[in-house]
């Protein structure tokens, strides 16, 4: 946990590379994904599979990421989620 904007969470969500990491703003309850999940149609999706070393790992991981309850979800490449 890093003690800064309300508390950050460092969560290790393998799949689209071994070490990958997710960060989970408390205090707004916002994720960012980082490549670890994409925006798509309105819902959050896995990584691109193209780009993911390990996809039954990612899939697990996505899991990890949608059991936090979140606003919303920043994805590198595909933007903002909200979530109502």
């Amino acid at each position: 946990m890093l003690p800064i904007c309300g508390g950050i969470e460092l969560i290790h969500v393998p799949g689209h590379t071994p070490g990958h990491i997710v960060a989970y703003l408390h205090e707004s309850r916002i994720m960012i994904c980082g490549d670890a999940a994409n925006v798509d149609s309105g819902r959050l999706v896995g990584a691109n599979p193209i780009h993911t070393q390990d996809l039954e790992l990612a899939d697990k991981s996505l899991e990890k990421i949608k059991a936090y309850d979140v606003t919303g979800y920043i994805a590198y490449h595909t933007g903002y989620l909200p979530i109502k």
